[in-house]
């Protein structure tokens, strides 16, 4: 999911209008995929609910791909990466005295990547929602 000047777009990997890949079980879906999310998130900002893991998983495919770190590495410097989790869990309000922070929240989605990127939109949405008074 990212935020292209100022509206949430989702890539459904599933979508061949959106990814151009016909056979998504195929070998070469991520080589195919590539252009399209690179033309889609360079030079924007990109949420994830547990960004260390997300960004981890397309790193080690772009190192993969390029067979090389370094080429890997700048792909993904030329996206602004944002965590989501740490301000859901603030939203939430669950304090850990033990860790002196706010206790991580599970976001509740199906572990389906597509199901819970829409989740998580729809959870941002909820965040920003001013409270009723």
């Amino acid at each position: 999911m990212l935020h292209p000047h100022g509206d949430s777009v989702l890539l459904d990997h599933q979508d061949p209008s959106v990814s151009g890949v016909q056979n998504p079980g195929s070998r070469s879906t991520f080589g195919r995929l590539l252009p399209a999310l690179t033309d889609t998130l360079h030079g924007r900002t990109v949420l994830a609910y547990k960004m260390p893991f997300d960004r981890g998983v397309l790193e080690r495919e772009l190192t993969r791909h390029h067979a090389s770190t370094i080429d890997a590495q700048g792909w993904l410097g030329h996206c602004r990466w944002e965590e989501a989790m740490v301000p859901y869990a603030v939203w939430k309000g669950l304090w850990s005295v033990k860790r002196g922070v706010y206790r991580n929240q599970r976001l509740g989605g199906p572990h389906n990547a597509v199901a819970d990127a829409r989740l998580l939109l729809t959870t941002l949405r909820t965040m920003a929602t001013p409270p009723d008074r």
